[in-house]
């Protein structure tokens, strides 16, 4: 199992959209499964999240088994374990002093056959717990702490704020 968090100078309801809403907004382009930069993303309260390029190929990511907006979402994921063995992500949202923490955990190993092109992820036997705000990246054949976090605006956390930082966390 792997649990992350990350605090969002927002509340609960508006990190649920930037979440759910934006989320092509904050996925790394270097993580696009069409190979398609540009393409966007949806992750919908009918339970399909998918990603669509802008040659209109689609890509199944996974199925959303649960929205609880503001508080929870649980979806299973389709890449890196296949449809026939979806990975488990649950988010949850709950209001912590000066904002929302959200925690996503992620069971399962992620089966190296389904990863996509370019993509390292642990792999079966050497998922280690890391501290909130990093992830692994491959570097010279092995896996490093990588402390880069991606930044997305959002017009809710403009002004005293500022950006609001989510990280990919898949």
């Amino acid at each position: 199992m792997i649990v992350k968090s990350v605090m969002l100078p927002l509340p609960p309801p508006a990190a649920f959209e930037l979440f759910t809403r934006k989320i092509g907004e904050w996925w790394p382009p270097d993580r696009r499964h069409t190979q398609d930069p540009t393409s966007e993303i949806f992750l919908l309260q009918s339970g399909r999240f998918y990603e669509r390029a802008q040659d209109g190929q689609e890509v199944e990511l996974g199925h959303v088994r649960s929205w609880e907006r503001p508080s929870r979402i649980l979806f299973d994921f389709f890449i890196a374990t296949g449809p026939e063995k979806p990975t488990e992500v649950e988010i949850t949202f709950a209001a912590d002093e000066g904002g929302t923490r959200v925690t996503v955990t992620q069971s399962t190993s992620p089966d190296p056959a389904y990863l996509p092109r370019g993509h390292h992820g642990p792999g079966p036997g050497r998922v280690r717990k890391i501290p909130s705000g990093e992830r692994l990246r491959r570097r010279g054949g092995e896996l490093r702490r990588d402390r880069r976090r991606r930044q997305v605006r959002s017009p809710e956390a403009e002004g005293a704020a500022g950006p609001v930082l989510l990280e990919q966390a898949f």
